[in-house]
């Protein structure tokens, strides 16, 4: 199932270091892309939640990125091939599957 539901993904890994943007906003550098091929997978029908943001409710996609690696801090961009972003919000380990679950919160285009 795992090979069946993989697709190409591009992880992109903060620094921990921070530039400021053309508008003054805190920019996080990032490390050379990797490329993958694992699964994003949602089990939440429907796959939409609501977060309250600075006046009212905003649509939340949240998905879940199964990986071989880990240790993948919080913050890392998870990138599908059509260009949708992801970011690692939490994270849990299946020692028994040799996986790690990545929580991830779908961005918009200028994160």
């Amino acid at each position: 199932m795992y090979d069946q539901l993989a697709q190409p993904l591009t992880i992109r890994v903060p620094t921990g270091n921070q530039t400021r943007d053309e508008r003054g906003l805190p920019a996080p550098e990032y490390q050379p892309d990797n490329h993958v091929n694992e699964p994003l997978v949602s089990n939440a029908d429907p796959n939409l939640t609501y977060h309250n943001a600075g006046g009212g409710q905003i649509a939340v996609g949240n998905m879940y990125w199964e990986s071989q690696t880990a240790g993948q801090p919080l913050g890392t961009l998870v990138i599908t091939q059509q260009g949708q972003k992801y970011k690692v919000i939490s994270h849990g380990l299946d020692v028994a599957a040799g996986l790690t679950y990545y929580q991830v919160q779908g961005v918009g285009q200028d994160e």
